[in-house]
């Protein structure tokens, strides 16, 4: 899946499912100023690529094609998505074998690019709730202290850098990922979320603070933690993990 950002006219690439490839989506997730891809959501048409290596001979500047060819890739087939007349992406098919796709297989994906679409529009949105809804906790705790706003920034920026290098490097596969990775992005500034509990003379206390209240600072990761398993038990009764949206 390619999402593609109107803003900005630009594409990234979502998620990526293969038996073969588990890395297919490692080096795809910023594609950016694509323009074989952007001139595909501006048509409406399907894009179809019977030879990707000849297809990356002719196109050297198309950075979609480069890891599909590195991971052994050789035909591609691509729907653009839409929703209420606008571009909201692309889901793409792959083969290793060359001229993989027919007729038969445009026609399929054209009766079912509606409904691709309506799926693909609800995980949008799922997600930028998700997201939305940890933003607005986060600034909970902000609000009530800047410092805390600011280390909470801080703090996403090093767990995405670190989380990121450490999928680059290959490390903890199975667990890893570039959607645990966003996950963690997205989720980071919830840990301090509990210190909206912590008494404003403690939590703004310019001096040091005493012993019992330190202990009292402690407390926010309880606080915190009952706050979150709170918020995913409700929302478990929908049938939804609300920390693993996406």
């Amino acid at each position: 899946l390619i999402r593609y950002y109107a803003d900005t006219d630009s594409f990234v690439g979502e998620y990526a499912l293969s038996d073969e490839s588990p890395d297919l989506l490692r080096n795809f997730p910023l594609l950016g100023d694509e323009a074989e891809l952007r001139q595909h959501i501006h048509r409406h048409d399907l894009l179809m690529v019977g030879d990707l290596e000849k297809y990356l001979g002719q196109h050297p500047e198309s950075r979609f094609a480069v890891p599909l060819v590195a991971s052994g890739m050789r035909s591609l087939l691509c729907l653009p998505l839409y929703a209420h007349a606008q571009g909201i992406g692309m889901v793409c098919f792959e083969s290793r074998q060359t001229q993989s796709f027919r007729a038969s297989h445009l026609l399929l994906l054209e009766k079912v690019g509606s409904l691709l679409a309506a799926s693909y529009e609800k995980w949008v949105l799922l997600r930028e709730m998700a997201s939305a809804i940890a933003s607005g906790f986060s600034c909970l705790a902000e609000k009530k202290d800047l410092e805390t706003g600011l280390h909470l920034k801080r703090i996403t920026l090093y767990a995405a850098l670190l989380a990121n290098r450490l999928l680059d490097e290959g490390k903890f596969p199975g667990v890893l990922d570039l959607a645990f990775c966003r996950a963690i992005e997205t989720f980071i500034p919830l840990h301090d979320i509990g210190k909206v509990g912590i008494p404003d003379a403690i939590l703004c206390k310019a001096g040091k603070l005493t012993q019992e209240e330190f202990e009292v600072m402690k407390g926010h990761t309880l606080i915190g933690g009952d706050v979150l398993r709170e918020a995913q038990q409700r929302i478990r009764m929908l049938g939804n993990n609300f920390f693993q949206v996406f």
